[in-house]
């Protein structure tokens, strides 16, 4: 049974970062429903479906949106 082992990653192993993506509103209701909802919801006003975000994501993989302005 010795031999029988599993290996568990350690819980203080570092998670390989994420790295930032660009997509829309749409898209960020479907891939991040509940934390792009909760977000929405904070901002003044709306956003149309097709307005670009960017989605970076903190250290516990929690994903944070930035609307991307184009001029």
């Amino acid at each position: 049974m010795a031999e029988h082992h599993a290996e568990v990653p350690s819980s203080d192993s570092a998670q390989e970062p994420r790295r930032a993506q660009e997509i829309t509103v749409a898209q960020a209701f479907i891939r991040h429903s509940t934390a792009f909802t909760a977000w929405f919801d904070a901002q003044e006003g709306s956003l149309p479906a097709d307005t670009p975000l960017k989605v970076t994501f903190d250290e516990s993989g929690q994903p944070l949106f930035e609307v991307i302005l184009r001029g």
